[in-house]
């Protein structure tokens, strides 16, 4: 399994902790919002290393849990790692025994249950156009 999944103890609040996180690696690694192209419901944050490839993160609530997914896609890049890294220290430094790192035992797959939007089909269409212009 490439993808690497934290699963956090969260309690009421850690949620703006970890937008915060995800939105300044965002800034710092030029990252791209694709929250609005999550299917899955209680997302809190959802980036991609670049429209329509790269890699992907995000992360979602499930029960008492929050998940925090980074996935490779196509290889850990110089990119990924740095991403991962920041995000990670981060993490681990401020949820301290409450954070894990699954295994495949552990590892939690989250469904898709959303229903696509129209504002997910604009987002798609916008992808889409982009990548004709390469």
């Amino acid at each position: 399994m490439d993808r690497i999944q934290f699963q956090i103890k969260a309690r009421k609040g850690d949620e703006t902790f970890i937008e915060r996180v995800f939105v300044e690696a965002a800034t710092q690694f030029e990252l791209v919002d694709t929250k609005i192209a999550s299917l899955v419901e209680h997302t809190i944050c959802n980036y991609s290393g670049g429209l329509g490839f790269g890699f992907g993160l995000g992360s979602c609530w499930t029960g008492d849990l929050i998940l925090v997914d980074f996935n490779p896609g196509k290889g850990r890049t110089e990119q990924f790692t740095a991403v991962f890294d920041s995000i990670s220290s981060q993490l681990q430094n401020y949820f301290g025994d409450r954070i894990s790192l699954a295994d495949t035992k552990s590892y939690i797959t989250v469904q898709n249950t959303l229903p696509i939007s129209e504002e997910m089909r604009a987002f798609h269409k916008k992808l889409l156009e982009s990548r004709s212009d390469r």
